[in-house]
Formats: C-alpha cells, sequence, structure tokens
C-alpha cells in the first residue's frame, strides 16, 4: 500500500488574545462552528460534492482538525493527530485511522485555502494593501544520496542555500504574509527553484488562476530584482513590487 502524503501544517499567530478561561476544547468548537457554516454556505453541506456517498466524519470536521492544529502550532501532523486521538476523540468520535485521514485532508485543500482567504475578509486583512514576500529552503531528509529511496514528495529536488552556503534535497516555498502575520498565499517548488523563477512562476499562477492582486504592494528582498517583472506584474495584475536593490 502507498504511503500516504502528510499534509501542509501552516503555523498562523498564536492565539495569544484569548483568555486562559478559554479551552482547547472551546477552540475546536468556535473553529468547527465558522468552518461547518462556511461550508453549508458554499458547498450545502458539511462535505465537499463527490460521487460517491458522503463520510460521516465531514470534510468540516477534518478542516476544523488541521485549523486548530495550526492555530496551536503544532509543528508536525502525525504528532497533533496523535494528540488529537488522546485527548480530544471523544468531539470527534467518528475520527478515521491516520492514513484515511491524510487521504481526506489532500482533497480538501483547495476549500482550505478559500477559507482562509475568508477568515481574512473576515479579519479585514485584505483590505490592506501591504504584503510581505519572502522564501525559505525547506530540507525534507539529510543530504546523503541513498540509490534505492524515492523522493518523497513529488516536485522535491536538490537546492543550494545560499546563505548557508549549503546544499539540500526539498523544497523552496515562496509565503505571501500580511502585516499582521497571517499567511495569504504558500507557493511550494523544488528545492532548484531560486526566487526570482520562483516569484515568476507564483505570478504566473496568479495570472492563470484569476487570483485579484490589483491594488497590493508586495515588499521583498534583493533576491526578486527584476525591472522587467516590476512592469509585467504593474500591467498585468495591477501589482506594485517593492523589492530592495542590489549593492
Amino acid at each position: 500500500m502507498t504511503k500516504p502524503k502528510e499534509f501542509t501544517m501552516i503555523a498562523q499567530p498564536a492565539v495569544l488574545a484569548l483568555s486562559h478561561e478559554f479551552s482547547r476544547e472551546d477552540l475546536f468548537s468556535v473553529v468547527f462552528i465558522l468552518v461547518d457554516d462556511w461550508m453549508i454556505k458554499t458547498y450545502g453541506s458539511g462535505n465537499l460534492p463527490r460521487e460517491t456517498q458522503a463520510p460521516k466524519f465531514t470534510d468540516s470536521e477534518v478542516m476544523s482538525v488541521i485549523l486548530v492544529g495550526e492555530l496551536c502550532h503544532a509543528p508536525r501532523e502525525q504528532g497533533w493527530l496523535r494528540q488529537v486521538r488522546a485527548s480530544y476523540l471523544h468531539l470527534f468520535p467518528l475520527m478515521p485511522e491516520r492514513s484515511r485521514f491524510c487521504r481526506r485532508a489532500q482533497k480538501i485543500v483547495p476549500a482550505l485555502i478559500e477559507f482562509r482567504r475568508q477568515v481574512l475578509h473576515w479579519a479585514d486583512a485584505d483590505l490592506k494593501p501591504i504584503r510581505l514576500l519572502d522564501s525559505l529552503p525547506l530540507p525534507l531528509c539529510s543530504n546523503w544520496r541513498v540509490h534505492q529511496s524515492s523522493q518523497p514528495i513529488s516536485g522535491t529536488s536538490w537546492g543550494y542555500c545560499s546563505s548557508k552556503k549549503s546544499y539540500y534535497f526539498g523544497l523552496h516555498p515562496l509565503a505571501l504574509v500580511t502585516e499582521e502575520g497571517f499567511i495569504d498565499e504558500l507557493f511550494l517548488a523544488p528545492g532548484d527553484k531560486v526566487d526570482s523563477p520562483l516569484l515568476n512562476a507564483f505570478l504566473s499562477q496568479c495570472a492563470t488562476l484569476g487570483k485579484n492582486v490589483s491594488g497590493q504592494e508586495w515588499v521583498g528582498d534583493k533576491g526578486f530584482v527584476s525591472k522587467a517583472r516590476e512592469k509585467w506584474a504593474k500591467s498585468l495584475l495591477g501589482l506594485t513590487l517593492h523589492i530592495r536593490q542590489r549593492d
């Protein structure tokens, strides 16, 4: 049997503003109510449309488990699912085993992205034009060659981190973050994609998918510098790029 891929846990800003009396069970309840209401308004039920019979453990519950894990800064999905099963199974009595949960989590990624955007809209965070743009190397395993092994995640490759002056095997994500620290977009690319072509690929995806970035201002470091790209982004997408110039 093929090992299921792990879903991506995104570390959102910690819930420090909540009172100490606000328990994690309360957090699960609030997140589920928001997610389930949005799912019903968007898709007509707590499950995404599918040809087969709708599962009893709904997509709203899957999304709620993932989002609470992100709010609690759970570093790995395996440990987080083990914690939920050990301490909060009474809230999710029909929670499937890990492999099936991971497959369900992969299928709801598009809906999860749309819900995160809806949360930004509710918080008025999408009204502010400034976005911080940065990339980072994401090693997935040690830098050793094992000939009989396969790549753990599709799209991975060897990359070079100039700041650390070292090679790694993994991905090179591009993050677009609001001033408040909320992740607006996370674009995954192979490790050999350096900043300039990485931003080109992301902007091309924005144009292809019709992502509305008009009026926004993205601030990035010198790795993204390109006068031609700045003109292209402004004329085609209405996007202003503020890139630090090279010394």
